[in-house]
């Protein structure tokens, strides 16, 4: 993945949730959210896949 399409992403995310991804506390918050949530069964299994590009668009 290109290192501009990884900054435009968190940009993104930071813009979405409204945290800062600079301050490791809130990075953390939405980490243990994001593995709730792929534990939670969103997306069929819990399983983390990678390069499936879920999430993102």
């Amino acid at each position: 993945m290109h290192p501009n399409t990884v900054r435009y992403r968190l940009r993104r995310l930071e813009e979405r949730t409204g945290r800062t991804l600079s301050d490791p506390r809130r990075l953390a918050e939405l980490s243990l959210a994001y593995e709730i949530e792929l534990g939670s069964g969103a997306n069929g299994g819990g399983e983390v896949r990678a390069g499936s590009g879920e999430g993102w668009g």
